[in-house]
């Protein structure tokens, strides 16, 4: 489930459609900076849009976060799991 955000077409997740284990303060999400809610919201787009399911990018995640350094911020591990995942379906060269 999703609403409409305040731009024109901008999609905002409501707290159903994001995964556990995203960073929260009191039930909002938490970005350290404007990337990183880029990161999540092309990952949010792109599971609603393509009906994938967040098992699916979570599963990506997983791997994502096993295979990069332990001092790598979350969200890069959430922009390398987006990378394969688009990879995947075949909208993104393989990385």
């Amino acid at each position: 489930m999703s609403r409409m955000g305040p731009g024109a077409g901008t999609v905002v997740p409501v707290a159903a459609d994001v995964p556990p284990g995203v960073p929260r303060h009191n039930g909002e999400l938490v970005f350290d900076a404007p990337w990183e809610s880029r990161a999540f919201g092309i990952a949010a787009a792109y599971v609603e849009a393509s009906g994938c399911g967040w098992d699916r990018f979570r599963a990506h995640l997983v791997t994502a976060i096993a295979h990069l350094p332990d001092d790598t911020p979350y969200y890069e591990a959430w922009v390398t799991a987006i990378e394969a995942l688009l990879a995947d379906d075949g909208l993104a060269p393989p990385s």
